[in-house]
């Protein structure tokens, strides 16, 4: 148990990775996330909590993180809760609230009867129907070993560990745990993990699409660990509360969706109404003449921007509040909640749309504006040729498509509608275009490490650009109104 495998990969910090059920540290081969690696070269459920004894001082000196997947992210959250003080980032990746204890018996019997064959189904099932190249990865170089070298007590070990525990998400809630899950895991289902992760709002949630058990061999997962974009919310904050006062002058396309979300709201009236970030108030304006006589609570994370909000509107029924509404309280029921052009900010707008429709009236009303992964298309177009090694990107890129926020909503609402508009606008030049990104948080463009904008690479974007669009400087704004009904 005292034993680690480290891997220094060249990173200021170091993760303790724990395996799952019927599998051990060569799971994490292809695992490719900014840190330097500890794996224990055996980990007994029985002996985990050992772990943090043999854990090496000096690595704990400078900070440790934990990623467990599976049964080892149940052993991590069991080291999380009697150890609250030594983990700085906890990862905790294909788990669920507790399993069937039916179940775990049925796989007893079948290890009994014939264990290689059990197994075989068992690694099979870790992969989805589009995870070929993972699977051939797993079969090439993992399977016959794994098959091979049974420890039929480890095994049962493990299964007597997972029937006896229950996963207290509750008290992980905590904004340095994150809890990541594949849309098509069968063995740890999305619904069961989405229940469990409810109860920890101040947590991350990540749901990767098509992924299966083993969502950490996804590309996808790669990114959450190596791109910090649109999803940090001291930057977000930050960036608003700056260009407060400048926002409305460059806020046009803002206030064209504004007034094409409202018309969407459906023709009835709304007794409670939440509005989720609401900026300077360009939109509540338009709830509060629509919507007269309803109370209006309007949130926004900028201070700032809340202020502004507060000048212009100045009714008894608009009650203005600083808050991040993604993890502050919302106890009260609504009938309408509404949101313009904020969702793509969320770091999980999973949990959002848990949270919102759990707070919503029978009958009640979802209703929001999001940009889309066409945003600002030409200029991604222009970094990637410009910036090969990629230290340049288009934030707008990671933002959902059409068709999984109707998915989402379908998952928690009924009467769902996402309405797509295509928006292009010209600008005389790309230092007005990217001083509108800079002004508004669109979140045009964005950068890895310490990248330097100088004169002469602006110059040459632009040159580019125009090359590339016919002499115009272009941008087009995809754009999704989505609404549902509870």
């Amino acid at each position: 148990m005292s034993r680690f495998k480290f891997v220094d990969r060249g990173f200021e910090k170091s993760m303790l990775l724990i395996p799952g059920w019927a599998t051990d540290w060569r799971i994490f081969k292809r695992l490719d996330i900014p840190f330097n690696y500890l794996l224990p070269e055996r980990v007994s459920p029985n002996e985990a909590k050992k772990i943090i004894n043999h854990l090496p001082a000096e690595l704990r000196k400078a900070g440790i993180s934990i990623l467990g997947w599976s049964m080892g992210g149940f052993i991590a959250a069991d080291l999380i809760l009697k150890n609250p003080n030594v983990f700085e980032r906890v990862v905790l990746i294909s788990i669920r609230q507790r399993y069937d204890t039916n179940r775990i018996e049925q796989i007893r019997d079948c290890l009994r009867r014939d264990a290689k064959a059990y197994l075989y189904s068992f690694y099979k099932g870790l992969f989805s129907e589009d995870e070929k190249e993972n699977k051939i990865w797993f079969k090439e170089v993992l399977l016959s070993k794994y098959i091979n070298d049974i420890d039929s007590l480890y095994l049962f070990e493990g299964l007597d560990y997972l029937s006896a525990t229950e996963l207290k998400a509750n008290l992980l809630n905590k904004p340095n745990v994150t809890f990541i899950q594949g849309e098509n895991d069968s063995i740890a289902p999305i619904h069961e993990a989405r229940l469990a992760i409810s109860q920890a709002p101040m947590a991350r949630a990540v749901f990767i699409k098509d992924a299966c058990h083993l969502p950490f061999l996804r590309k996808e997962f790669t990114e959450i660990f190596k791109v910090k974009t649109h999803s940090d919310k001291a930057i977000i904050e930050k960036n608003f509360s700056k260009s407060a006062s400048q926002y409305d002058e460059y806020a046009a396309i803002q206030r064209l969706v504004a007034e094409r979300l409202v018309e969407e709201i459906p023709n009835r009236r709304f007794e409670r109404i939440l509005e989720i970030g609401c900026g300077t108030g360009i939109y509540t304006s338009l709830l509060n003449t629509r919507f007269r006589y309803s109370n209006i609570r309007a949130v926004d994370i900028s201070e700032r921007m809340v202020a502004i909000a507060r000048e212009k509107i100045q009714t008894k029924n608009v009650v203005f509040e600083v808050g991040d509404a993604e993890r502050m309280s919302l106890l009260k029921e609504y009938d309408l909640i509404t949101s313009n052009s904020v969702f793509h900010w969320f770091e999980s707008i999973e949990k959002v749309v848990l949270k919102y429709s759990g707070i919503l009236n029978k009958g009640g009303w979802l209703v929001f504006s999001a940009f889309g992964p066409l945003t600002f298309a030409e200029l991604g177009a222009c970094l990637r040729k410009i910036r090969k090694e990629e230290d340049l990107f288009v934030a707008s890129s990671y933002f959902w498509e059409k068709e999984k926020l109707e998915r989402l909503l379908r998952e928690f609402l009924t009467q769902v509608s996402v309405k797509e508009i295509l928006v292009e606008r010209e600008y005389p030049s790309l230092t007005v275009l990217l001083k509108e990104i800079k002004y508004t948080g669109t979140q045009g463009c964005a950068t890895r490490g310490g990248f330097i904008w100088t004169q002469g690479l602006l110059d040459d974007l632009e040159d580019l650009y125009l090359d590339d669009n016919k002499g115009r400087i272009i941008a087009t704004y995809q754009i999704f109104l989505c609404k549902a009904e509870r």
